[in-house]
């Protein structure tokens, strides 16, 4: 399964181009210590668990760029398969991973 676009999720570039999420205080590659965001629009799933009786699909995905991420969807996927990020939820098709910075998408952070 391959679906080409997502709104994207917002991941966080050092100045010396190491990509991290969510975002650190300091790159966890050089300590570099500024950083600015970029939109990631999908990934490639690398593991599904599905919780029995829930209808809760967890996917762990990597990025292009290195880090890998946790989100949840509602489509069927397996390994391998290219799907788009989204950082809102009910996106249909698309991986939703909560910004934990980002308060408007409903998750708390700091």
């Amino acid at each position: 399964m391959t679906i080409e676009t997502g709104p994207g999720v917002r991941v966080w570039w050092c100045g010396r181009g190491h990509a991290c999420f969510p975002r650190r205080l300091v790159c966890p590659v050089c300590r570099d210590t500024g950083s600015s965001p970029r939109a990631a629009r999908e990934g490639v799933v690398e593991e599904v668990t599905d919780a029995p009786g829930t209808g809760v699909r967890m996917v762990t995905v990597r990025l292009p760029e290195g880090p890998r991420l946790l989100g949840r969807v509602e489509a069927e996927a397996g390994p391998g398969d290219r799907l788009p990020l989204s950082a809102v939820p009910g996106v249909p098709g698309a991986v939703h991973v909560p910004d934990p910075h980002d308060r408007t998408t409903g998750t708390v952070g700091p």
